[in-house]
């Protein structure tokens, strides 16, 4: 059996299922229910590679770790994207409208000490309308 075929197979796993949501619970008043989602799935696919049965360690012990740390990963992230909005006055900027590309150069140009007014007023005016 393959490896995409065993992450497939754990992924139908309720055991598995129950654990990696319990260990994503906490994460749930920070992180939107999507992202919660894609952390369990790239703690499990993380798990499927890093599970070594000689250490005595169950499966089950690396992928709730590893839902832990993607979940933490993940608002570390979104706490540097709203830092971001906030520096180039992105309090009337909608974060799902900022593609993620863009939000890269602006942290990019921002490190670099670049005029804010400046920054924001791109981004602005390069928004998408409704």
């Amino acid at each position: 059996m393959d490896l995409y075929q065993k992450f497939e197979e754990l992924k139908k796993d309720e055991d598995l299922t129950k654990i990696a949501r319990r260990a994503a619970s906490r994460f749930s008043p920070f992180l939107r229910p999507e992202e919660i989602e894609n952390c369990i799935l790239v703690a499990l696919w993380n798990s499927l590679h890093r599970h070594d049965d000689t250490k005595g360690l169950k499966f089950s012990t690396y992928l709730y770790r590893g839902v832990i740390m993607e979940c933490l990963t993940q608002q570390k992230a979104n706490a540097g994207t709203r830092k971001m909005l906030n520096l180039i006055g992105g309090q009337n900027i909608i974060d799902h409208r900022i593609n993620q590309c863009e939000m890269v150069d602006a942290l990019a140009e921002i490190e670099n000490d670049a005029d804010c007014d400046l920054l924001r007023d791109k981004y602005l005016n390069n928004m998408p309308t409704r």
